[in-house]
Parts: structure tokens; C-alpha cells; sequence
């Protein structure tokens, strides 16, 4: 074989075939190439194989992530006796990388910060840095959302998808709707007039809410106390609450209850609807709304 590559190129060239770096390109090469295909073969058989949309997402991406690491470290293994010899060079080399590369380093390392600390996962809906989202992926270098809210009233989903760099979570605070449990406190107020009858205007607002409640009352109660042993977490009440205040306009009844994030404008819209239906009848319940006086001599 060395001679038939002398007789095609020269001896230059069957020189470097027999060097101990063209091996350890090959032997990478095969590495890659073997973790490769054995890697595509897993996600291909998952992908068929798993109807759970959310178990088949994560078994790719613990697959991948598998094989990846496999591959570094076995690339490693090939040329770390190489490494030793060139450690100065290599250095100097990193030093200069590490400044031009800053953001992909800081990006991974927030990587490295998400999956350890668990404080974002897939499924999560989040804001950061003034932008809301549902996480649909998170790789080493980016944190993929499908973007709620913006020009979209009600926190709706924009139907676009976000890219937002890992590095994201040291840069900026991190809010996250649905970590450790999926609901949030939302608050409905309407303005009735100082003739009205408020007492009657909380009563239609807990009658409306209290099936919802009910619904959720023994989930919601759980996860509290799970909570409350991670954090230090304290509800006076849980239970939906109605709020009375004085405004210039009339009489402020806001009602404040527990709703699932992603239920929010859907329960809202419900909740309006059925207090617009039940006020209808009512002669001593009527909306307020801002007025004017001109007052002349």
C-alpha cells in the first residue's frame, strides 16, 4: 500500500499517510462516523417508535447529548498524548479563543446552569428580558420560544419563534410561570356605581368563580404544601377573594383567584362574560364609567 501511494504522489505524501497525526484524524474520523450512525439509528427508531410527543423529544435529546459526550471523550482519549507535547501552544491558543468566543462560552455555561439548576426545562412558559414564551427547546447554545404576548393582548401565543441565548440567564431575571407549579394569581376589576349594591356585584364574582376553584382547590392546596417544604412559600388564602376600593368614577370590585397560566385569558373571557350576563337583570348593579361635569354660574 506505501508503495503504490510513493508511486502515486511521491514520497512527501506516503511521509504523512505513515504520520502519527494522519492516523489520529482517521481514527476521529471513524469515531465519528460509527457514534454517528449509531446515534441516528436510536433517534430514528424513537421516532417511530415513541407516540408521546414530549417523551419522544426527550429521549432524542438524551440520545444525542449521549453520543455527543461519547465522541468528545473518546476523540480526547485519541490525541491526548499529542496534547501534552503542544500544552504551551494550546494555551496561549485558548486564551486568544476565549476572548474571541466569549458569548458561546457564556452561553454554555448557562446551559450548563439550566440543566444542573433546573430552573428552566421544556414546557415552561417564561419571561426574560421583557420577552414572554413557552420553551419548546433548549440546546447548548440557546434557549428556543414560542412567543407569547407582544402585539398579541391576553398573552396569547404570536404564533413566532424566539431564539434567546443561554447567557440570557446571567444577564437578566428570569421569571418563570410554571416552575414547581402551573398556576399564577390573576385579578378581574369593574367599576359600578356609587348607588350600586357591592355586596351583591362580590357575590355574582365568587358564584361565578367557585366551581373553577372547587375544581382545583385539593391540587393547588398539595402543591402549596410541596412547595413549602423547598421554599419558603406562604398563602393566606388560596381561595378566591374579592377586594372592594373607592375610585373617582364609582365603586372598584376586583376579584383575585388562583388560574392556570396557560388557562388565563380563556378564564378571564368566561368569567366576564358570565358577570356581564348575570349584572344584565340586576337594577341595583350598574357599571360606572368615567363622567364629566360642566357646572355653569
Amino acid at each position: 500500500m506505501s508503495e503504490f501511494i510513493r508511486s502515486l504522489f511521491g514520497d512527501s505524501l506516503s511521509e504523512a499517510v505513515k504520520s502519527p497525526v494522519f492516523i489520529k484524524i482517521i481514527q476521529s474520523f471513524f469515531i465519528m462516523l460509527v457514534f454517528g450512525g449509531v446515534s441516528f439509528m436510536f433517534t430514528s427508531l424513537i421516532g417511530k417508535g415513541v407516540k408521546n410527543s414530549q417523551a419522544r423529544y426527550r429521549a432524542v435529546k438524551y440520545v444525542n447529548v449521549f453520543f455527543s459526550v461519547l465522541i468528545i471523550v473518546c476523540i480526547f482519549l485519541i490525541w491526548i498524548s499529542m496534547l501534552r507535547s503542544v500544552a504551551i501552544v494550546l494555551s496561549v491558543i485558548s486564551v486568544g479563543l476565549a476572548l474571541a468566543l466569549q458569548s458561546v462560552i457564556l452561553s454554555y455555561a448557562g446551559w450548563l446552569y439550566i440543566i444542573t439548576r433546573k430552573s428552566v426545562k421544556v414546557g415552561d412558559r417564561i419571561e426574560i428580558n421583557g420577552l414572554i414564551g413557552d420553551v419548546i427547546d433548549i440546546d447548548p447554545y440557546s434557549i428556543t420560544l414560542l412567543e407569547i404576548g407582544n402585539w398579541v393582548k391576553g398573552e396569547m401565543s404570536t404564533g413566532r419563534i424566539v431564539k434567546l441565548p443561554n447567557s440570557a440567564v446571567f444577564q437578566h431575571h428570569l421569571y418563570n410561570y410554571t416552575h414547581g407549579w402551573d398556576f399564577i394569581w390573576d385579578e378581574i376589576s369593574v367599576t359600578i356605581t356609587f348607588e350600586s349594591d357591592f355586596k351583591k356585584a362580590e357575590a355574582i364574582f365568587l358564584d361565578i368563580i367557585k366551581d373553577y376553584a372547587a375544581k382545583y382547590q385539593e391540587e393547588i392546596k398539595k402543591t402549596i404544601d410541596e412547595l413549602g417544604k423547598k421554599y419558603l412559600i406562604y398563602f393566606k388564602f388560596y381561595t378566591p377573594k374579592t377586594f372592594v376600593s373607592i375610585e373617582s368614577s364609582g365603586i372598584q370590585v376586583t376579584l383575585r383567584y388562583l388560574v392556570n397560566a396557560r388557562e388565563k385569558r380563556m378564564k378571564r373571557d368566561e368569567i366576564s362574560r358570565e358577570f356581564l350576563l348575570r349584572i344584565g337583570p340586576e337594577p341595583d348593579v350598574n357599571l360606572a364609567y368615567e363622567t364629566r361635569r360642566i357646572v355653569k354660574d
